[in-house]
């Protein structure tokens, strides 16, 4: 696997000075940071699920 800095995905190479959490574009190519992006979702589902309240 290439250094997150050579990795290139679909939105372009990473222009970050800092990469804080974890690699970009290890799962997708699509997605720069998968768990960053999954950490919203899983909110949301929670918050549906409860009703909105």
């Amino acid at each position: 696997m290439a250094p997150a800095g050579d990795r290139t995905g679909y939105w372009g190479p990473p222009t970050s000075t800092l990469d804080w959490c974890e690699e970009n574009y290890v799962v997708s190519s699509y997605i720069a940071e998968f768990c960053d992006g999954l950490a919203p979702s899983a909110l949301k589902r929670f918050i549906f699920a409860r009703g909105g309240e």
